[in-house]
């Protein structure tokens, strides 16, 4: 919380006093969150849920997103679709910079053009 007016002596006294009870009440209701959660995982256990329990307090970590140069390509039949947890979509006769592994696994969707070619997108006619 910033203020702009000028810190006195009894202001300073008033603020300190009222941040540590804050501090005091945020650290007791992390105590009590510990607590709740040990009950919590004892609980787990004697219900047989130990491994779901487990998984819960150590959840797979997603692997770095790899990154890899595109391609420009143009597309010669519409698409949409996921590449690496990323969703590509567009219309046929885009000239699109797609992932280059993308391109060379749909090679039937694609067709490589120059670098140099400008990026387009047609415009699609309202229903």
């Amino acid at each position: 919380m910033a203020t702009t007016g000028k810190l006195t002596e009894s202001t300073l006294r008033f603020r300190y006093t009222q941040m540590m009870q804050e501090r005091r009440s945020y650290l007791r209701q992390l105590e009590i969150c510990d607590e709740r959660l040990a009950d919590l995982k004892t609980r787990a256990h004697e219900a047989g849920l130990a491994k779901l329990h487990r998984e819960l307090e150590n959840p797979p970590v997603a692997p770095p997103r790899v990154e890899e140069p595109p391609l420009r390509a143009r597309v010669l039949e519409s698409f949409s679709g996921e590449w690496r947890g990323m969703p590509y979509d567009a219309p046929a006769g885009t000239v699109a910079d797609l992932p280059a592994s993308y391109v060379t696994h749909a090679t039937t969707l694609f067709e490589r053009v120059d670098p140099s070619t400008p990026l387009f997108r047609p415009a699609l006619a309202a229903p």
